[in-house]
């Protein structure tokens, strides 16, 4: 409960002070936190770990908007380094490979980028979130199941000071609650995440905490209207349903036909009138005049792009002659392939897919080897729920937003799961993996 209320208060001033004075805060308190540990007893210690594993994530997720990318430097203090972790870290990036080639083709994109040192900026950034994510995979073993109750316990923390900034009077932005983000989709991609995770544990046992964060994300999200995330949770919702049902074949043909109904009822397949069956405006907040206007700008370079961090860069807008574009006003296209198009080229859209494949690949690999069916298709609901979203949003690009924690995380644990237990690349021996967080069981 200490933890709780430690982070809780954390994401509260993250609201109250805003990134100016908050990131100055939370960096000095964890490198405070990083070197006090040497001088403490073996047990406070643990504790200090656990804390700032959590405090980690917690500022991961905060810090997932544009176009700041400093709040992720204290994410180098968050995961305590030791001989045995740091070479298991290594050998899980070199062996994994897709966050690696990732990485690689972004220092390339420097070559190209129409505004260099944002791209070196960019990929700093992006090495210490890379670091930062394997090592809270090596910190867990890889269990997959244990992440899913941290990651839970995470989102819990950012939901009750939402509630708690709202209490305040802080957590409307203009006419929508935003909680203790600066945007209700961001708010509500958090909020789809945990009611995602929570479906999931409870479908594998049922109990309080899941159903309690379950209902209230539910509520939350329904009282924000983020439609975005409404529809990414409807849909992915309904997949983990019918997926992990013993009537899989009942759910799927009344799911078929609910689409087929919808579908057949539009005047048009036009996307004002989905829009308009959405509650939304045809042009979706100025989404589709967005799109292409960023469309246009991709024809320009479409093999390479304008480089990695450089293209809403505010020292070069090279996107200032299309007037709805992204740029300083709107920082990305709302769209997460536009996104990797107009940031790396086709090239950067390729290795997405690469890296986004890995996911269904590895968990089709599990499922061949026996493994329970409804853990397999958990990444698969993962990667459905947020490339949904993506389709009008960015949370997976650049490397340090909070979506692309979410899958990356996905795909390193199916990778463990598959390749690593034995082989030394999790040390079994070495890394204290129960000490790390003691705020939640192992299923």
């Amino acid at each position: 409960m200490i933890q709780f209320a430690l982070l809780t208060l954390f994401a509260v001033v993250f609201k109250l002070l805003a990134t100016q004075y908050y990131t100055i805060l939370a960096a000095v308190t964890a490198a405070a936190l990083f070197f006090f540990r040497y001088l403490v007893s073996d047990a406070q210690r643990e504790k200090i770990d656990a804390f700032l594993l959590s405090f980690g994530v917690l500022n991961y997720a905060l810090a997932n908007r544009d176009p700041s990318y400093f709040e992720q430097l204290l994410l180098v203090f968050c995961v305590l380094p030791s001989v045995e972790k740091i070479r298991a870290i290594g050998k899980l990036i070199k062996a994994e490979g897709t966050c690696l080639l990732l990485l690689a083709y972004i220092l390339w994109s420097h070559v190209w980028s129409a505004h260099a040192a944002m791209t070196l900026i960019g990929l700093l950034m992006s090495i210490i979130c890379a670091g930062f994510l394997c090592g809270y995979i090596v910190t867990f073993q890889g269990n997959w199941q244990r992440i899913l109750y941290h990651l839970l316990f995470v989102l819990s923390v950012l939901l009750v000071s939402s509630v708690l900034v709202g209490a305040m009077g802080h957590a409307m932005i203009g006419r929508t609650f935003a909680g203790v983000t600066f945007h209700r989709n961001q708010f509500g991609f958090l909020l789809g995440l945990l009611i995602l995770f929570s479906l999931f544990l409870i479908r594998e046992r049922l109990s309080w905490p899941p159903l309690i964060t379950l209902v209230s994300g539910i509520a939350f999200l329904a009282y924000i209207d983020s439609k975005s995330a409404i529809i990414s949770i409807v849909v992915t919702a309904a997949l983990w349903l019918i997926v992990s049902s013993k009537w899989w074949w009942i759910w799927s043909t009344l799911a078929l036909a609910g689409v087929l109904a919808f579908v057949l009822t539009l005047p048009s397949p036009k996307l004002e009138y989905f829009a308009a069956r959405m509650g939304r405006d045809p042009t979706l907040t100025d989404r589709t005049i967005i799109w292409a206007d960023s469309i246009k700008l991709l024809r320009e370079q479409p093999v390479t792009g304008f480089g990695y961090n450089a293209v809403w860069s505010a020292f070069e807008n090279r996107l200032s002659q299309y007037p709805n574009a992204p740029g300083p006003k709107y920082a990305h296209p709302f769209n997460v392939w536009l996104e990797w198009g107009l940031q790396l080229g086709i090239g950067g859209m390729l290795l997405y897919l690469v890296f986004l494949g890995a996911i269904v690949v590895r968990a089709l690999a599990l499922y061949r080897a026996g493994t329970d069916a409804r853990i397999c298709w958990q990444p698969v609901c993962v990667l459905v729920f947020v490339e949904i979203y993506n389709l009008a949003n960015v949370s997976s690009v650049p490397l340090n937003r909070f979506g692309f924690f979410v899958l990356a995380v996905t795909s390193m644990c199916l990778f463990v799961r598959l390749h690593c237990e034995d082989d030394g690349v999790v040390d079994q021996q070495h890394l204290r993996t129960q000490a790390c967080f003691k705020m939640v069981s192992d299923p």
